[in-house]
This record gives C-alpha cells, sequence and structure tokens, in this order.
C-alpha cells in the first residue's frame, strides 16, 4: 500500500480493483465506522482527533503506557524508518518494564542508571532509546498527560561511543590491568604506572580491532584506533571494571568468518563435482 504511511489500530483501509483506497475509522464510542474519504494524511488527522477524545490514561499512569500509545499515535514513516521506530519502542517498553515500569509522576534520574546498568543493546544504542523516551515525554507534555520535565537526559553520542570502545577493549585486558581502573586508584597512580597501563591499553586495543574485523564489524574500529588510556581514567563509573579479563568478545555480526566458511564449502563442492566430471569423460 504505497499510500498508506502506516496502519495505526482502528483506522480501516479498503482498496479497490482500481488500487485507490477509501478509509473509514471504527468510533469506539458509538461502535460504527465513519467515513474518512480518501486521502490517508487526511483520514490519519481525523483518526488522531477520535483518538485524543476516546483514549483514556489509565489513574495509575505508567511510562510503558505513555510509550505504547505514542508509537500507536506515531508509527510515521516507512521501510526502514517504521522498521527501526518499531524495533526501538518494543526495546524501550522491554527495559522499562525490567526496571520496574515506574509511574509517571516517580520516574527519576536513578531510573536512568538502571536502564543504562541492564541495558544488553550496548550504549550508544542505549542512548538512542534515552532519546527517544524524552521524545515521548514531551508529546506526554503537550497532550496534558504530564507537567514534569522529563528527568532522563541522554549522553552525547561521542562519550557514549567511548563508553562502548572501553567495554570491548576491557574484555582483551589482564584482571590486575582492570583493578587500577577502580575508583580511588588514580589519583595515587605514578607516571610509571601510567606508562605501563597505556601499554596495555595499547595492546588490548590490536588484539579487540583484530577481532573486530574477523566478526565484520569495521564500522568501530576508527573509534578503537582512538581508544587510549585516558578514556578509562575518565570513565571508571562504567562496567569496565566488573568485566571478566581475556574474555571472548561476543558479537552479533560475525559475518566475514561465516561468509568465508560458505565460500570455502562451496569451492569444495564445486571441486569435488568438476573431477567428478573429469573422470566421467576420461575414456581409456
Amino acid at each position: 500500500m504505497r499510500s498508506v504511511k502506516f496502519h495505526p489500530p482502528g483506522l480501516i483501509i479498503r482498496v479497490n480493483a482500481c488500487k485507490t483506497y477509501r478509509y473509514a475509522i471504527h468510533d469506539r464510542e458509538s461502535g460504527q465506522e465513519v467515513h474518512a474519504g480518501t486521502n490517508w494524511d487526511a483520514a490519519y488527522t481525523q483518526w488522531l482527533t477520535m483518538r485524543r477524545r476516546t483514549a483514556t490514561a489509565p489513574q495509575a499512569l505508567r511510562v510503558s503506557w505513555l510509550i505504547t500509545e505514542f508509537g500507536e499515535r506515531h508509527g510515521r514513516g516507512a521501510g526502514k524508518a517504521r522498521v527501526v521506530f518499531s524495533r526501538e519502542m518494543h526495546l524501550l517498553i522491554q527495559a522499562i518494564q525490567k526496571i520496574g515500569d515506574p509511574l509517571v509522576e516517580e520516574l527519576n534520574e536513578a531510573h536512568c542508571q538502571a536502564f543504562r546498568l541492564q541495558s544488553q543493546v550496548g550504549p550508544v544504542r542505549t542512548e538512542t532509546l534515552v532519546r527517544r523516551l524524552r521524545q515521548v515525554w514531551r508529546w506526554a507534555g503537550d497532550e496534558g498527560l504530564t507537567n514534569r520535565a522529563c528527568p532522563w537526559v541522554a549522553r552525547v553520542q561521542d562519550q557514549a561511543i567511548q563508553i562502548e570502545v572501553i567495554d570491548i577493549v576491557a574484555r582483551f585486558l589482564p584482571k590486575d590491568i582492570l583493578d587500577e581502573f577502580r575508583p580511588g586508584r588514580v589519583e595515587e597512580m605514578e607516571e610509571r604506572v601510567r606508562s605501563h597501563l597505556s601499554i596495555a591499553v595499547s595492546l588490548a586495543v590490536r588484539r579487540a580491532i583484530g577481532q573486530l574485523l574477523r566478526a565484520g564489524r569495521p564500522d568501530l574500529v576508527p573509534a578503537l584506533r582512538r581508544c587510549e588510556l585516558q578514556w578509562f581514567l575518565d570513565h571508571q563509573s562504567s562496567k569496565t571494571a566488573d568485566l571478566s579479563p581475556d574474555g571472548e568478545l561476543q558479537l552479533d555480526h560475525d559475518r566475514i568468518t561465516r561468509v568465508l566458511e560458505l565460500r570455502r564449502i562451496v569451492r569444495t563442492g564445486q571441486r569435488t563435482v568438476s573431477e567428478a566430471n573429469s573422470r566421467d569423460f576420461n575414456v581409456e
């Protein structure tokens, strides 16, 4: 449906043999269909007006309700943009529920810290979800659902990237090196110790780059090459100190190794077939 930007619940879409669309809206109050014309934008505006009038916010208003309602009203976009939007709404609701799905009036900065600690999507995407929540919160304010400023503040992208890189590099550092980054150790650190740590970080960066390239993640390599000791000293509050040393980096994009393996299998199969054909035509 090329003329349909997205399909909100309750908006009825019909298409005839000439590929023209007609829209109608299911009125919750009367239970009847209301004609909404043939233009999607006009139909959506009419649907949105009716949704605002009929949607009833629960008395104990929770953050997950805001996210769900926002997602249903504003799932605009097409193709990849709509897929990304839907996925972010889903991830955000999941994460909010994991931290107890707080009431809107009780959401605070501590919830944001808990959200970051339990996140499984990496620091950069986690901050994207924080920004998405702030977008939901602004909408909720415009709708009169809350009069509070959003208590969550997203980190800047460079800071989020640094934290993600630190978490990766830390997996290639020995435990005794990781112990040096614990709070309270930096102030008493001698220049000799700093030099030793700097060398260890450089070696860990090389190992991390090698594995990322094998795993098909060249997008992170430029940031890894900029990684230095000071990044670890500036972000002692990250999860770095709790990581297991010498751990295998688990990535969801182990594409290059897999593709090479599949190519090897194909080449082996082709060579086997070729040799069999040669024997078949080798008539003595």
